[in-house]
């Protein structure tokens, strides 16, 4: 999901992509507003992801603090968290998905500040070193959940594929818990992930990051996009994603989103 941006050309999306346009849930369409296309710089090239405002008790300049979440797999070493760039309303006004505006002509912001990570649940906290500015969507933050999400909650991922344009997708939770293999020995992986299948739409590389909403949960963050399986447009039935699990990662960052909370130690994997 991770995506090299060195070519002059990107691919284009997956023609079963949604466009964000289309969709007709109000509270879904404002959440929109808070996702973001993330270019991510490094010493030797530069890759594209997906993140999300987070919502806190944290106030500055009389809104809430800029907290971003995204998959800790788009950072890694030798980033320059100074030059991080997220584009807000990257997205066609139309529901044929045309009128798609520039990139340069988005509001943006520049900047920031890696608050805490961990490898083995795929997460990461920033903050922007400014304030989001009000687009012409409106601006959100997202809310989220500290408890696990139940198995077969309806879900669904707002995102930019290859760094196109806003599109969704959405599904269910086929599991709540599952450990990802890194390695032939599994001595690295992921835990405690999020496993959802899609019944409409897909993701792609560009989509890391993004949030998984849960639908019945008034769309709170649960997790953010890690890995998945080679989507296809004309079968789904292997369509699968795994999430880093916020309800693991936030007792490592609960301080920074809750007043008087005390953040805990970064998560241990067991043996």
């Amino acid at each position: 999901f991770y995506k090299p941006i060195e070519e002059k050309q990107l691919p284009l999306p997956l023609s079963c992509n949604i466009p964000i346009a289309q969709e007709t849930n109000t509270t879904a369409q404002e959440i929109s507003s808070a996702v973001g296309r993330l270019l991510v710089p490094f010493e030797n090239g530069t890759g594209l992801c997906t993140t999300t405002l987070l919502n806190s008790e944290k106030q500055t300049e009389g809104a809430p603090t800029p907290y971003i979440i995204s998959a800790w797999h788009c950072f890694g070493d030798g980033v320059d968290y100074a030059g991080l760039t997220v584009y807000w309303d990257y997205r066609s006004p139309n529901t044929d998905n045309t009128d798609v505006p520039s990139l340069y002509d988005l509001d943006w912001n520049m900047g920031a500040e890696l608050l805490d990570h961990s490898f083995e649940l795929d997460s990461a906290l920033l903050k922007l070193k400014s304030q989001v500015s009000v687009g012409p969507y409106g601006r959100a933050w997202v809310g989220w959940d500290s408890e696990a999400p139940a198995q077969g909650a309806s879900v669904q991922d707002i995102h930019h594929p290859v760094g196109a344009d806003m599109k969704t997708s959405r599904g269910r939770i086929t599991s709540n818990s599952t450990d990802t293999c890194m390695n032939m020995t599994c001595s690295l992986r992921y835990d405690k992930q999020i496993e959802v299948l899609w019944s409409d739409g897909v993701t792609e590389q560009g989509s890391s990051g993004s949030a998984l909403l849960v639908r019945s949960n008034n769309y709170r963050l649960a997790g953010v996009l890690s890995n998945g399986t080679t989507h296809s447009c004309t079968d789904s039935s292997n369509n699968f994603d795994n999430f880093g699990p916020f309800h693991a990662f936030f007792p490592q960052v609960g301080c920074h989103l809750i007043n008087g909370y005390e953040c805990e130690e970064p998560y241990e994997p067991e043996p």
